[in-house]
């Protein structure tokens, strides 16, 4: 395997409050670091989610547009999915890309169910944040494979008939 270099890049006193959006009356603020990755933005919505099945793709749009071609940052895929040419990331930390009051973007998870997330930064912080944390919370997330119940149901229903 190809050991990436990552640039190295200074430390800043700087955090962001970023709201992540993933349906209507349902978003987190997120604070965090402007030293993290967005891969580290990725983990936390993720896990705000509540989405059992992460073993996903995903793809951060820094131009506000899902599958933009401009400023595009993909989750790495250790079974070689990623293009070459494709900016990672693992490798891209917050600090690096021209996140301002009011900047929007898009996040999404999971290519095949293509779950959309609107991102804006709320706002930025003159200082560091340890880690990632929610500071507000508002509504609940959907669930991943909606569908996946009801073909269990009518699943169950046919067996019964049948019996």
């Amino acid at each position: 395997m190809i050991q990436r270099r990552r640039p190295k890049v200074p430390d800043v006193r700087r955090s962001y409050i970023i709201s992540v959006s993933i349906q209507p009356g349902c978003y987190r603020h997120i604070r965090i670091s402007a030293n993290m990755t967005l891969e580290a933005l990725h983990e936390i919505i993720i896990s705000e989610t509540e989405f059992l099945d992460v073993q996903h793709l995903h793809a951060f749009f820094m131009d506000n547009k899902v599958w933009g071609s401009r400023d595009s940052f993909y989750g790495y895929d250790a079974n070689g999915g990623n293009q070459p040419g494709d900016m990672i990331d693992r490798d891209v930390r917050l600090s690096q890309l021209a996140l301002f009051k009011g900047k929007q973007f898009v996040y999404v998870f999971d290519f095949g169910e293509q779950w959309t997330f609107n991102c804006r930064v709320l706002q930025v912080l003159d200082e560091d944040t340890e880690k990632p944390v929610v500071i507000r919370s508002k509504g609940e997330p959907p669930e991943q494979y909606p569908d996946d119940e009801e073909d269990d149901e009518e699943s169950e229903i046919e067996l019964t008939l049948k019996s």
